[in-house]
């Protein structure tokens, strides 16, 4: 088939272009743009998203006009597990609890079916044009990219040790994170590159001065996720170095090479018997991934709490097995069953199991097909491997460490593109190249189809960009220019993007922690006036999260001089929060605040002490939720001390000094009272 005049000599030059796009995907570990809310994950969102977009258009315009591609590699069936998987998120989040939070994500993540949708798009894009100069492209960008990663965390940790900061990098701490902000996403990426980097070398840099430049740069990657003291990337590289090295000791044939395996096989276990024995001493160390290493037991606040977690989202999902709550809406499970006395973290948007989490989201058949997709990676893998193209095995090597460390944590867009780019590769054997039939009328929808998938660019990457800038700008004037501060704010929220959540909680921080302390007069009126508009009007789009609603409660409990509060309203929103999250403190005072500031506007003292026993009652039956949460009981007896029970306010004292004694010294005055009062008996 000739190719097609003018149209198809651009849909040839489009298609030497793709996959360098495609390999710049792997620019976005290096970005990272200080004047932006989550400078190190919003700038490498809008990146991806923004890419990908482009490469969808550039392909359907070249497959439209005809240029030839794999499409023999789409009759596998296995191919289609990415794709079907994809569309079962679609349906559970459409029988979700809110389809438009699951399509755009949070900004904190970068998820959502739009990520994951661009995701899948590169996978099929990838699986059908490439070819092994493809794949050299890929791992080049790839590996340069990781490596430069690596080293600036490097520079980093030893910033850290010798006590100073590295120029251009995020600040220097016991655990590195380079310039992904987050020490575990920068673990789970270089764990995997640092397989793709041995691929590279030994597919296509086999010997000589850039073998060994890519075997080091490799241990850079391996080092530098296990200076980041991730546990559970440690353990996976651990699991993988220990599988190796089992089928080399046992499985080699060459004597040699089996008995130096063997050797380093009893090396690692002495080494973990060792760190058993000595866990004591490790987990005082100054160097922090043995000291994590070594701290890790069931008895680990950070182990408990994550048990606690995964136990409580897990019976929650188990309430709907089949379509689960759609993606992005783990967070409205965890609010169900946080617990102030079993956890220390506050707000939770995953389980810190990526299983867990594709199972809450998207039900049984979404977690079975994530878990097919980790298998068929691996079994695909190991099939070319045993087929004579050994090189494979670093694939299947890092599908093992991948199919471990997301045991532990959650999966972020990086790691998904680099697991999916990886089973592009295991599948996209040698197959004959072929073009969809040619039409003029093709040529006109390919165009058409183009400049649309183009246009997305606006509401995707560039009014959440716009809205990110706008967010740091009402941020930064916040105290010293308001009108300034509220004009950006609404101008961020007048583009209507997916951050309104964000916005919500910014806003709140503002107001509670900066503007009420340091704004009086007409500037704290305007502040408050727009906060409480812009509040209302998240938790309108957002009803069924926790935090939109304490946010608005709580922002309505500050009321500035000569306000006039809205006393029922607030008392609504505070509910429907202690609703969503029944053990969630914050909504159970907010409660109690709204009676006793009725109480105090009262008009007899019969009225006002009826409010103040609803505000005993509302803390009474909280107290029965966290009977052993100490801040209730002073509460309790302060406000039994208020209406004159000092009997009863005495019992929660004595309770509270065998207890938690020290919660006592937030108080003095009252103490003073009570301690009176104990005196005079």
């Amino acid at each position: 088939m000739k190719n097609h005049g003018m149209f198809g000599r651009a849909a040839a030059h489009v298609r030497a272009q793709v996959s360098w796009v495609i390999a710049a995907l792997f620019v976005a570990p290096l970005i990272y743009v200080p004047g932006l809310y989550f400078p190190a994950v919003a700038p490498k969102t809008f990146f991806i998203e923004g890419l990908g977009i482009i490469i969808c258009a550039l392909f359907i315009y070249a497959a439209l006009v005809g240029e030839r591609f794999y499409w023999a590699r789409l009759r596998q069936p296995a191919v289609w597990v990415p794709g079907a998987l994809l569309a079962v998120e679609y349906v559970a989040s459409f029988f979700g609890i809110g389809m438009y939070q699951s399509f755009w994500g949070l900004m904190v993540r970068g998820d959502g079916l739009l990520m994951s949708t661009v995701l899948v798009a590169l996978f099929y894009i990838a699986l059908l044009i490439a070819d092994a100069a493809f794949w050299k492209k890929l791992l080049v960008v790839m590996v340069a990219g990781a490596s430069l990663c690596a080293l600036a965390g490097l520079l980093q940790w030893v910033g850290g040790v010798a006590g100073f900061s590295i120029p251009f990098l995020p600040q220097s701490s016991a655990r590195v994170s380079a310039l992904f902000g987050n020490p575990q996403y920068l673990a789970s990426f270089l764990a995997l590159t640092g397989f793709a980097t041995l691929w590279l070398r030994g597919v296509y840099y086999a010997r000589g001065t850039y073998a060994r430049v890519l075997l080091g740069l490799a241990a850079l990657q391996f080092v530098v996720a296990l200076l980041t003291a991730t546990r559970g990337v440690a353990l996976a590289l651990f699991a993988a170095a220990a599988l190796s090295l089992m089928y080399v000791a046992f499985a080699t044939r060459t004597g040699t090479v089996r008995l130096y395996a063997r050797v380093a096989l009893g090396a690692l276990a002495l080494l973990l018997v060792a760190g058993f024995f000595f866990r004591g001493s490790l987990a005082q160390s100054s160097f922090e991934p043995v000291k994590r290493l070594a701290q890790l037991s069931f008895t680990d606040a950070t182990v408990a709490s994550r048990l606690f977690v995964w136990q409580g989202i897990g019976d929650e999902a188990l309430k709907r097995p089949l379509t689960g709550v759609g993606a992005e809406h783990v967070t409205q499970l965890f609010d169900r069953i946080y617990d102030p006395t079993r956890l220390t973290e506050e707000w939770f948007d995953r389980s810190h199991n990526a299983y867990l989490d594709y199972f809450a989201q998207f039900g049984v058949v979404g977690a079975a097909l994530y878990i097919t997709l980790i298998i068929l990676l691996v079994h695909g893998a190991y099939r070319r491997w045993r087929a004579g193209e050994k090189y494979f095995a670093y694939i299947a090597l890092a599908g093992v460490v991948y199919a471990v460390q997301v045991f532990f944590a959650f999966d972020i867009p990086l790691t998904l593109l680099t697991l999916l780019l990886l089973y592009a590769a295991v599948y996209s054997g040698e197959t004959p190249e072929s073009r969809l039939s040619y039409h003029p009328a093709k040529v006109a929808v390919g165009v058409v189809a183009a400049f649309a998938v183009l246009w997305t660019l606006y509401p995707v990457v560039y009014k959440p960009f716009a809205a990110n800038r706008a967010l740091v700008e009402g941020y930064l004037y916040q105290v010293s220019d308001i009108s300034r501060s509220t004009a950006a704010l609404e101008r961020g929220l007048a583009y209507n993007t997916y951050m309104t959540l964000e916005y919500g909680n910014q806003i709140e921080d503002m107001y509670d922690n900066q503007q009420t302390r340091m704004l009086s007069g007409d500037a704290l009126k305007v502040a408050y006036a727009f906060s409480s508009s812009a509040l209302v009007d998240i938790y309108n789009r957002h009803n069924y999260d926790a935090r939109a609603a304490l946010n608005l409660a709580q922002v309505l409990d500050l009321v500035p001089p000569g306000v006039e509060p809205n006393l029922v309203f607030e008392a609504t929103i505070a509910d429907r929060a202690r609703q969503l999250s029944p053990k969630r403190s914050e909504a159970w005072y907010l409660l109690v605040n709204t009676d006793i500031a009725a109480a105090s506007q009262a008009k007899s003292e019969n009225e006002a002490l009826l409010y103040l026993k609803d505000a005993i009652g509302v803390m009474e039956e909280y107290t029965k939720l966290v009977p052993t949460l100490s801040r209730p009981k002073l509460v309790l007896a302060q406000l039994y001390l208020t209406i004159g029970d000092a009997k009863t306010a005495l019992g929660y004292v004595r309770d509270l000094r065998a207890t938690d004694p020290a919660i006592l010294t937030s108080d003095p005055a009252f103490v003073q009272a009570i301690e009176a009062y104990e005196r005079s008996l």
